[in-house]
């Protein structure tokens, strides 16, 4: 077996620091004031100078709180200072100043790398959710949209004491979206490795989506499942092809989840790669394999 192991000799203060701000987030989010934690460090400070084991469960009862009971607002605001949340807020600035993917093969790139580093925060964010409010004892929810649709009066009345995972925070829809518009423009280019690579990624992670992206994920695989099935269809043809009554039917034949204009741009590619010649004759798009 190897064994690992890592130097923190020359990093001791930054990983105190790192510890010490977690502590404080958490206690935070589990409902404590900022004095209340500043007397539990002192409290700490003299075990630890003492020499004795630090434990409080038994001694410190938070004042003036109910201890079944944290606000969701104070949740929020740990959740916004957790390292995770800081550096998504980062990424999502960072994403701001691209072009959207659409737009250019290199904004494309640089949106789908920024994507590949904000799913794992996202999933870290979601453990983090879950975790904290646990502790707290508030509901978590997966799916907004999902719950709204079978949830009773009673529960939609308390509906903003639930944590929706899908859905917390301001910056959840516009991370979800850029997610969301990368897997579409890399669908729509025929990059599979690309796609999968990003599905594989949030698999990994467990996290959980909104219903649209779930649907534009699960929309990409049956398209780019085709693609292979496609070329291979155009290929196997020996006589010229008038493209649209051949596109039409492919859609129709295999129950592709576009419309047929959608194929154009994998025809088009196909073209660039030197497998078929496209032309126009007399007024209709034709197309020819090499």
């Amino acid at each position: 077996m190897v064994t690992y192991t890592v130097n923190v000799a020359s990093n001791k203060m930054a990983i105190a620091e790192e510890v010490i701000s977690s502590a404080g987030n958490i206690l935070v989010a589990a409902g404590f004031e900022p004095n209340e934690i500043a007397a539990l460090f002192r409290d700490a400070s003299e075990q630890l100078t003492s020499g004795t084991a630090i434990s409080m469960a038994d001694e410190y009862q938070p004042s003036n709180q109910d201890s079944d009971s944290v606000d969701l607002d104070d949740l929020r605001n740990a959740f916004e200072n957790t390292d995770a949340s800081k550096k998504m807020e980062k990424l999502k600035r960072r994403a701001d100043a691209l072009d959207r993917p659409h737009d250019n093969p290199d904004a494309l790139k640089k949106c789908y790398d920024i994507v590949l580093k904000m799913l794992p925060l996202i999933g870290e964010m979601q453990k983090w959710l879950i975790t904290a409010a646990s502790e707290a004892k508030i509901e978590v929810v997966e799916n907004q949209s999902d719950w709204t649709e079978t949830a009773s009066d009673e529960d939609l009345d308390r509906e903003h004491e639930i944590i929706f995972l899908d859905a917390f925070d301001w910056t959840y829809p516009l991370n979800f979206q850029l997610v969301d518009d990368v897997a579409s423009e890399l669908v729509d280019k025929g990059e599979v490795d690309a796609f999968n690579g990003l599905s594989d990624l949030i698999s990994s992670y467990g996290i959980t989506l909104p219903n649209d992206l779930i649907e534009t994920l699960e929309k990409g695989h049956r398209t780019l499942d085709l693609k292979e099935v496609f070329r291979s269809h155009v290929l196997s043809q020996s006589e010229e092809i008038l493209e649209t009554k051949f596109l039409e039917d492919f859609v129709r034949s295999f129950d592709f989840p576009h419309p047929s204009y959608f194929l154009q741009g994998w025809l088009t590619q196909m073209e660039g790669e030197g497998l078929i010649n496209r032309y126009k004759s007399s007024n209709r798009w034709r197309v020819k394999v090499i």
